[in-house]
This record gives C-alpha cells, sequence and structure tokens, in this order.
C-alpha cells in the first residue's frame, strides 16, 4: 500500500502497522513546513517521531544521521541512534526515538539559554572536520542571480498581492538584489560545514543541555549564511534585540576570516532571500492538485514569513551597526 499524502492521523497509523509498529495515539507536530512531523505513542509505552518527507530520498537522510554522529563525536549534541528510514511511493518516512525536551521556540526568549552559548555552538559546528558530503547549499540561487529558481521568484511576487502592503513588501525584498556590489560581497564568505537551519525551531532544551535538531540543511556553504540566518531567525523572538545580538556574535568570537562587511552583506540580503523563497514556495504550492498540496504552507508565508521579515526591517540597522 502506498499513502502519498496522508491527511489523517489513520493513514499515518495504518503505514506504522506496515512496519510492525503499532501506535496507540498519533498527534501531528505543528511546526515545519518541510514535511509533516508525527509524535507518536508506541503501545509498549514508547514514543517516537515519525516524519514523512515527499522531497528527499532515503541517502538524504541517511547523510543527516551522519552528519548528527559528526556533531555529537566534537561535542555537540544531535539525534543520533537507530532511525527506521523508508521510502514509500514517493515519500520517504523516518522513524526514531522521541527525544525529551522543548524547543526554543516553544519557550519565551527569558528562558533561553545565554545567547553567547547559542553563538559557541555555531562557532563549533562551524569549525567540524568537513566530511566529504555532495548536497548544496539550500539557498544557493542567493548567490547566483541566473539561476531559474529566481524567474519563479520574480513571477511570485509579480503574482501574490493580497494586499497592497504584501506587495510592496515582496518588491522591496526583491529589490534589495538591484545591487551587484552586495551579491558579490556574498562570495566573500569563507566557507565551512554549516547548519543551514540554526534557529529557535531546531534547538531543543532539556535537563542535560541542549541539542541541535535537523541537520537537513547541512552543507559546505557559506559560514556568514549561517550567522546571518540564526540572527534573523532568534531576534524575531527576543525583546531584547540588541543584547541579544552582542552575546551571540561574543559567543561566536572573530575567527580569523571575520570581515563585518561580509556578515553585514549576508544580514542584508540573506533575510530578503529567504522571504522570496518563502515566496515562490508559496506560489509554487498554490498551483498544484489539492491533494498535493501543503496544508500548512500559506499559513507559515502570511503568519511566520511575512511578519519575520517586517519585524526584522525595523531593527535591520541597529543589527548592522553591531557587527563590528
Amino acid at each position: 500500500m502506498t499513502i502519498r499524502h496522508p491527511t489523517r492521523d489513520t493513514d499515518i497509523l495504518r503505514l506504522l502497522q506496515m512496519l510492525g509498529i503499532e501506535a496507540s495515539r498519533i498527534v501531528e507536530y505543528r511546526h515545519g513546513i518541510a514535511a509533516r512531523n508525527f509524535h507518536i505513542v508506541c503501545m509498549d509505552g514508547t514514543t517516537r517521531v515519525v516524519r514523512y518527507d515527499t522531497r528527499r530520498t532515503a541517502a538524504d537522510i541517511r547523510e543527516d544521521r551522519m552528519l548528527g554522529t559528526l556533531a555529537v563525536r566534537n561535542g555537540i549534541n544531535a539525534p543520533t541512534g537507530n532511525w527506521l528510514i523508508h521510502e514509500l511511493g514517493n515519500a520517504t518516512v523516518v522513524i526514531r526515538q522521541h527525544l525529551a525536551g522543548t524547543t526554543l521556540a516553544e519557550l519565551p526568549p527569558a528562558t533561553w539559554p545565554d545567547a553567547r552559548r547559542l553563538g559557541e555552538v555555531l562557532r563549533s559546528i562551524h569549525e567540524f572536520p568537513q566530511p566529504v558530503i555532495a548536497r548544496k547549499f539550500f539557498y544557493a540561487p542567493v548567490l547566483d542571480m541566473l539561476d531559474r529558481q529566481w524567474q519563479t521568484i520574480r513571477d511570485a511576487v509579480a503574482s501574490i498581492a493580497e494586499t497592497a502592503d504584501l506587495a510592496a513588501l515582496l518588491r522591496y525584498a526583491l529589490q534589495q538584489f538591484d545591487h551587484a556590489t552586495e551579491i558579490e560581497t556574498l562570495r566573500l564568505s569563507p566557507t565551512g560545514l554549516i547548519h543551514g537551519d540554526f534557529t529557535p525551531a531546531n534547538i531543543l532544551i532539556h535537563e542535560h543541555g541542549l541539542t541541535v535538531l535537523d541537520w537537513e540543511k547541512s552543507c559546505i556553504g557559506p559560514v556568514c549564511a549561517d550567522i546571518a540566518q540564526s540572527l534573523y531567525y532568534f531576534t524575531a523572538h527576543s525583546s531584547k534585540i540588541g543584547i541579544f545580538a552582542t552575546s551571540f556574535l561574543e559567543g561566536y568570537g572573530k575567527p580569523d576570516w571575520y570581515k563585518p562587511d561580509v556578515i553585514k552583506a549576508w544580514m542584508t540580503l540573506h533575510p530578503a532571500f529567504i522571504l522570496l523563497t518563502d515566496a515562490a514556495n508559496t506560489f509554487i504550492n498554490q498551483r498544484l492538485p489539492l491533494p498535493a498540496r501543503n496544508p500548512h504552507r500559506e499559513a507559515y508565508f502570511r503568519d511566520v514569513s511575512v511578519p519575520r521579515y517586517r519585524a526584522y526591517l525595523a531593527h535591520q540597522r541597529d543589527l548592522l551597526s553591531i557587527v563590528s
């Protein structure tokens, strides 16, 4: 039996039964739009996480696990252990042990660990021995204006105009890429192993410290992109933006390659490109057959991505002044 687009709990339960796992309860996580994730309570009392991903292969998932193992070897907690990985139809299903704890996205910023510690963890990841992996930087088109994704982005900007304010915001984000000099500056970032999504939703806090989740966007890529994206996402939650950013960057430190102008260029363009990528994905999702659409995509764009970029623009100048 192939379940191509599970939309009900019973679909996932049947899928688990196919794999010999008896579940008594299933709850879909609210966070995450790249794949569908479910919290499973099994008949034997254990809990697991099931990820149903229509974008990635079993080989991709095994590479995620390898990167998690690399992190653990270098002193960073990451999901490892026994993963059941199966390809079913056009999807890859991953079943792994549930990790106890709470992500930073679910906690008030006042209860977060010191931002300095988060900066230290990101710096540590960038200094891991570089593994041999072929995967590309998830946001690679930000470095290549000739990439075909830019046409989809332009189509999305022209099409998505639910309100005049939203249309103006998307046009503004696109206009940030009219300056060729800043795009060239992006390419000056050193490369290394990056996490690719070092954000509040992927930092799990528990009694033993913190665990860095979700290594699917990890690759050999521009380390300044990781810094910029982290500050973009983390400061969207924090009420003390300047204090957080200063402490985070102090924790990260100033390696030999550190160039404020390069980081500032990434902090200017990368948030805009993330918004435009979300717009393009929403545009594509709207044109899929109804059963194939991601039910959370448009809500994520409207309720998370757009407000995040608006908020960022309000304090972007202050953040850029902190980078020195």
